[in-house]
């Protein structure tokens, strides 16, 4: 645990380049804009947790337009645009929107299920390939003769008593047996 966070928190660290002995004004002009906590990224998240408790079955485009306008401050930003660039601004997103809506959550779905099916059909393949492999194997051991007397089991190699034992737990269902010389 602690080398993962001296691996984690190296440059931070004594040694480190963002340690507090090596920042000069140059770098601090450099990483000023880079956010130093996630609180924004945490806000950010609790308005799409917000949305998505609202929305219900609403599209996910149209979740994530409304957490980003409510997290950027759309509204205010469009209050303070005159009427010719406000009408300008809303004829050119219904134009987007228009053609992004024809792309329909049906159609959404279908798409992301084609994409998933490769990777389901393989996986039932391998399934169904065990199956039947199963049931070839149980086929070929109901199809064994069953050797009633000791000769006939002293005369059997390895792999014809392993299918005699295989005849008495998987065909006759039977366990508990034991082996004496």
């Amino acid at each position: 645990m602690i080398s993962a966070t001296e691996n984690h928190a190296a440059e931070w660290l004594p040694g480190g380049k963002l340690c507090t002995g090596k920042i000069t004004a140059e770098m601090r002009a450099k990483y000023d804009a880079l956010p130093t906590t996630s609180t924004s990224v945490e806000r950010l998240h609790s308005f799409g947790r917000h949305s998505d408790q609202q929305a219900g079955m609403q599209r996910a485009d149209t979740r994530a337009g409304l957490c980003l306008a409510r997290y950027n401050g759309l509204a205010v930003w469009l209050t303070r645009k005159e009427g010719d660039e406000l009408e300008k601004l809303f004829n050119v997103s219904r134009k987007l929107a228009m053609r992004k809506l024809k792309f329909t959550v049906r159609a959404q779905r279908r798409h992301s299920g084609k994409v998933k099916q490769e990777s389901r059909n393989i996986k039932l393949a391998t399934k169904r390939a065990a199956r039947d492999k199963k049931k070839a194997e149980a086929a070929r051991i109901a199809g064994l003769i069953r050797a009633t007397r000791f000769s006939q089991l002293k005369a059997m190699r390895n792999d014809e008593l392993a299918d005699q034992l295989k005849i008495y737990k998987l065909v006759l269902k039977r366990t508990g047996f034991s082996v004496t010389l």
